[in-house]
């Protein structure tokens, strides 16, 4: 309780501080598609207002549009207007799930370290201020920060392997790992590191069958409907996103193409393939055949931003655990044009008091960091520890193979605030014990 009771205060005092946020990019495509679906019963991307039924496509994973229509459902307007009268109930509606957060991360610290994990983890949680920015924006990181937090508790308790109810729990883990790959699908593959751990350590095949067909069990009830949708609307079964194809486009060079990508791509369509991977498969193929180095240092060439100092127009700037907050500034210098404001047309200049809790947010950052790198160096031996650390590298790993974007991280930091935790325990019980 103590945790909740902390995040709703420090949520407070912050956003207090903090202008309504326009919808622009993702966000405003998000909206717009639950509108679609509340209108018209299709699920669409786009960011251009609906005036007519729409053409169904797969290019968003349905569970946070489905989220945002149970609340445009309650607002009687259309196109803009349903977008202003909505915002304010998706803003509470995001901060329950933050607070949500907060109780998960507790659960996890508690089953990593007992009554004090939970304790020190949900306190941690609590102070972690871009968990109540995240709220202020329609996207789907909120959201999918939550699941990975369940996801990650409940794959603890498989690994911890003292679970009695181990299987409802793989049961769950199978629910929601398939709201995860529909919610932020680049993270719908780390649930392999858990059941890789339990094969290796079980002893007992039949047991092993018994739990992995209730894992296939649960992720079937949540991604057999959305199949099943893409084969009848799409005539081809989709399994997540077409999205993914635009993605790599966009890492590889983005949309402008050369003589080659043409080529290339004329020839994938005629054959029936994906064009869009297909050049962009090609082009990393071509830059690395070129130099196998540079392409490496290209691919992870954000690891020297994450570091820098930032600007003084941007101070956030190549932060990306906190890109939540990021967003502000984002907005502040670069609006776009498909932007859709509440309240006051012109955002103006960041307060005090909103530079303040940012700045507050990439020092805590880096206390974060340096725990959870205490929780490494004391407490490499226990599974748990490495378990907690493959979220993060698998996140590093996948996006910087596919496309960097700083809010992409956010769902990784359950994981890294459950280290810190672990961290600062393990570093009390070794500088307070007597040689």
């Amino acid at each position: 309780m103590l945790p909740l009771v902390l995040a709703a205060i420090v949520y407070a005092v912050a956003l207090s501080s903090c202008p309504p946020l326009p919808s622009t990019g993702d966000a405003l495509s998000y909206s717009r598609a639950a509108e679609r679906l509340v209108r018209f019963g299709v699920l669409s991307a786009g960011s251009a207002t609906p005036t007519a039924a729409p053409v169904p496509d797969a290019v968003l994973t349905p569970v946070y549009p489905l989220v945002l229509a149970t609340v445009y459902r309650l607002t009687p307007a259309t196109g803009d207007a349903a977008i202003r009268m909505a915002q304010p109930w998706v803003v509470g509606l995001q901060l329950l799930m933050a607070l949500a957060t907060v109780a998960a991360i507790t659960w996890c610290g508690r089953i990593a370290r007992g009554e004090p994990g939970g304790l020190v983890a949900g306190v941690l949680s609590a102070l972690y201020v871009p968990f109540g920015f995240a709220s202020m924006v329609a996207l789907s990181e909120t959201l999918g920060t939550l699941l990975v937090a369940a996801q990650l508790g409940l794959a603890l308790l498989i690994v911890c392997g003292a679970d009695a109810k181990r299987p409802r729990t793989f049961a769950l883990l199978g629910v929601v790992s398939g709201l995860i790959a529909l919610t932020r699908p680049a993270y719908a593959l780390w649930v392999a590191v858990p059941l890789a751990f339990v094969l290796l350590r079980q002893r007992g095949l039949g047991r092993i069958r018994r739990d992995i067909l209730l894992f296939i069990v649960g992720v079937s009830l949540v991604m057999v409907p959305w199949v099943v949708r893409n084969v009848v609307s799409l005539g081809e079964p989709v399994v997540l996103s077409t999205n993914a194809s635009k993605t790599l486009l966009d890492a590889t060079g983005g949309s402008e193409f050369t003589a080659e990508d043409e080529a290339v791509y004329a020839t994938a369509e005629a054959q029936g393939k994906d064009a869009l991977a297909a050049v962009a498969h090609a082009r990393m193929k071509r830059k690395f055949l070129e130099s196998p180095t540079a392409y490496v240092a290209d691919q992870f060439g954000w690891i020297n931003a994450v570091v820098g100092p930032g600007t003084p127009e941007n101070p956030l700037a190549g932060q990306p655990w906190i890109a939540p907050v990021c967003v502000y500034w984002e907005h502040l210098n670069a609006p776009g044009s498909d932007s859709l404001r509440f309240g006051a047309s012109d955002l103006g200049e960041p307060s005090a008091a909103l530079r303040f809790w940012t700045r507050f947010s990439v020092g805590y950052q880096a206390l974060l960091y340096l725990l959870a790198l205490a929780a490494i160096v004391f407490a490499w031996r226990d599974p748990k520890v490495w378990l907690l650390l493959s979220l993060p590298l698998y996140s590093i790993a996948v996006h910087s193979a596919t496309l960097f974007i700083n809010r992409y991280f956010f769902p990784v930091m359950p994981a890294v605030i459950v280290l810190a935790a672990v961290g600062a325990l393990e570093g009390y019980r070794r500088f307070t014990s007597k040689p």
